[in-house]
């Protein structure tokens, strides 16, 4: 049976399995002969990465109160109680790594999965072996279908 890739599709599941590396990868680090530098890197990649997301998350839930205090405050009727203005948290960014965070783990992920030392057990803490399946992706074939837009075809699968 084929097995899924291990890293998850988004942003969110990204960052659980990140921080779930940067968690238990010390623990194997000496094992795989991992140096501390990388297990740091990690660790700095881990926090910024999710730092991003939830800076993102907060923007996006603190959208709809700012939009609606522009409104008020651009077409409200005059009187209109409007209360305090909408603040971004200050909080302090985590060190600033590099571009590149998912292709230095893959890369990462590769030499770990290539290592003597490796097996299911660690690889199974770490959250670098994909779930089983029962597609099967070498088999599958896409379902194509063409239609006129604006007079230019329009591929559609």
């Amino acid at each position: 049976m084929p097995k899924q890739f291990y890293l998850p599709v988004t942003d969110e599941g990204k960052m659980t399995w990140l921080n779930n590396l940067a968690v238990k990868l010390p623990n194997h680090a000496a094992t795989l002969g991992i140096s501390t530098e990388t297990v740091t890197s990690v660790q700095n990649d881990a926090n910024m990465f999710s730092y991003m997301i939830n800076l993102v998350n907060s923007f996006k839930a603190g959208l709809g109160e700012r939009v609606g205090y522009k409104d008020i405050i651009k077409n409200g009727p005059e009187g209109t109680a409007i209360g305090p203005v909408p603040v971004f948290k200050n909080t302090a960014p985590p060190t600033v790594v590099p571009a590149g965070i998912f292709i230095r783990l893959r890369r990462l992920i590769r030499n770990i999965k290539s290592n003597n030392n490796y097996n299911e057990s660690i690889g199974s803490d770490l959250g670098v072996i994909g779930a089983e399946t029962d597609e099967i992706t070498l088999e599958m074939k896409p379902v194509l279908k063409i239609k006129m837009v604006a007079g230019k075809p329009e591929i559609i699968w």
